[in-house]
């Protein structure tokens, strides 16, 4: 993903900062509505596949996804360099991953 986002900053930091009123305003809600919505595939596969593992409003799933794409993209709203960006995100990741193994019973 750093990569994707530093192969194409100046689209990303145009999104991310100056997007008002254009047909890419939504973009990153969009991206939240999709995580979202991976999220609960997931959570089915696992059921499906024999796991027992707490449930999840779908409030509480959309807050955790947009909070964690507005911090992946502190990056490019900050102009970290790529390295620094790909430490923060993967700190990032490491956060989310813990938050999310506990709020499931992992």
């Amino acid at each position: 993903m750093v990569d994707i986002i530093y192969d194409n900053f100046d689209a990303f930091k145009l999104i991310i900062c100056k997007s008002g009123g254009t047909s890419y305003e939504y973009y990153v809600d969009k991206m939240i509505d999709v995580e979202t919505q991976s999220t609960f595939r997931f959570i089915d596969a696992v059921r499906a596949a024999g796991y027992v593992i707490a449930d999840i409003r779908k409030d509480l799933a959309h807050m955790l996804a947009s909070a964690m794409f507005n911090g992946m993209f502190e990056v490019v709203m900050h102009d970290l360099s790529r390295e620094d960006a790909r430490q923060y995100i993967l700190k990032l990741q490491e956060f989310f991953n813990a938050g999310w193994d506990k709020l499931l019973g992992l």
